[in-house]
């Protein structure tokens, strides 16, 4: 998905900030609990996506959120083989 809009810094550390706990976490229900914020952007949406992509077998780290000077882009590789090389590892 690519949003032709880049992120601030602040938003952006926020982001980043909403993925490294969410990468705590298998519950959603638990992550809700610890983290309980009724603001827009509580980072709710995210935890989720981890959450279950940790409860299908996948590596949350092949989600992704890159910011480029003029978009954003969310990304999500899908490893669809045991060979399966990550763009970032391919680097």
């Amino acid at each position: 998905m690519i949003n032709n809009t880049p992120i601030a810094k602040e938003e952006e550390k926020s982001i980043r900030e909403r993925l490294e706990k969410g990468m705590m976490y298998d519950d959603i229900a638990q992550f809700y609990i610890d983290n309980a914020d009724t603001s827009e952007g509580a980072g709710l949406g995210l935890a989720l996506i981890l959450i279950m992509l940790k409860g299908e077998g996948i590596d949350p780290n092949f989600f992704r959120i890159i910011i480029g000077e003029d978009s954003t882009i969310a990304r999500l590789e899908i490893p669809l083989s045991e060979n399966f090389v990550s763009s970032r590892e391919s680097n």
